[in-house]
């Protein structure tokens, strides 16, 4: 018997560093680090950290760690 109050399925893990993930804007991030349990940003290309998103369940993951180039 399931309960009413868990879902069947776990939910996905959060993301992790090295994740390629889309945020709220649509722009490809990467997760570099991680603070006090929130994602630092990075954009996919280069350039300076983003810092941490407004809203870090807006993220979604596009591939793992390892999974993309």
């Amino acid at each position: 018997m399931i309960s009413a109050n868990r879902p069947e399925h776990p939910a996905e893990p959060p993301v992790g560093v090295g994740d390629l993930v889309k945020d709220a804007r649509g722009r490809e991030r990467v997760v570099t680090d991680m603070r006090c349990g929130l994602p630092i940003l990075r954009r996919r290309y280069g350039g300076e950290p983003d810092g941490q998103p407004a809203d870090p369940t807006t993220l979604t993951v596009i591939a793992r760690r390892g999974d993309w180039d």
